[in-house]
């Protein structure tokens, strides 16, 4: 005859056992404020780019009362530094490990790897929607001045046209303008006019030389690219249109040449 017995009770964590509350509260005071600076940034990024455009991210948010949320990200990569080296100094002792505490840990990572992801990144998870609504050429052209060639092969490959203009410039023109060479070899491969000018009536390069871009001067000019300089005429154009797209204070005066990256 067997007696059966209870399985002895599991110990209760002790003080040595568990993560110092001191470390685990300032780990959450920073996952948290890591959290709402992302999700701000995500916003931005997305709804924000959706409704208006192209956003300066965070620019808004560090010149505003939101700025302190930018301290968070530093001290959550501190913090986690610290962490990781204590665990792993548990385990080499064979001590228990706080479940609250990993649980922390693997949430800091996750969530700076999603703070990590670039701009280019939300535009192209979202391309169906940005290639469909009337901002698609600034969105095209945006990414090509940043250099941004993954971007500007998805716009590519949703059918927007090479050749699209936003106010006056196409993706080669702010490729030059942003001296992005690579950017440029690819657009010109994909049938980009070299000699589109701008509302200027600049060519892009003109502006290269301009910019002191030698390599995508260069580059421009293997492919059949000329010097062409705007009339007085498309000037003064130019000068009224810009202007016009930009009301001043009644006290201010509108500049009298450009102003921008392609400024001259």
């Amino acid at each position: 005859m067997s007696i059966a017995t209870a399985a002895p009770p599991e110990p209760k964590p002790t003080a040595s056992s568990r993560f110092p509350l001191w470390l685990l509260g300032i780990g959450l005071l920073a996952l948290l404020g890591s959290a709402a600076l992302a999700a701000r940034l995500i916003w931005e990024m997305t709804v924000w780019t959706w409704e208006r455009g192209p956003q300066m991210v965070g620019y808004m948010l560090v010149h505003g009362s939101g700025g302190v949320l930018v301290l968070f990200p530093p001290l959550l990569v501190l913090w986690l530094a610290v962490a990781i080296a204590y665990t792993l100094r548990r385990l080499l002792k064979r001590r228990p490990l706080s479940r609250v505490s990993v649980i922390t840990m693997v949430l800091s990572v996750g969530l700076l790897w999603l703070m990590s992801l670039p701009y280019g990144f939300w535009q192209r998870l979202f391309i169906d929607r940005l290639i469909s609504g009337p901002k698609a050429a600034e969105f095209f052209v945006y990414a090509a001045a940043l250099g941004d060639l993954a971007t500007v092969k998805t716009f590519l490959a949703h059918g927007i046209p090479v050749d699209i203009r936003d106010g006056g410039k196409t993706a080669l023109y702010g490729a030059t303008v942003g001296g992005k060479t690579e950017v440029l070899k690819y657009l010109i491969a994909a049938g980009a006019d070299a000699n589109a000018t701008d509302s200027w009536g600049e060519s892009p390069l003109a502006v290269a030389i301009a910019e002191k871009h030698q390599e995508a001067a260069a580059v421009l000019s293997e492919h059949g690219a000329k010097i062409i300089h705007g009339t007085e005429e498309q000037r003064a154009k130019a000068r009224q249109d810009f202007r016009a797209a930009i009301p001043y204070p009644p006290s201010t005066t509108a500049p009298a040449g450009r102003s921008g990256p392609d400024a001259k």
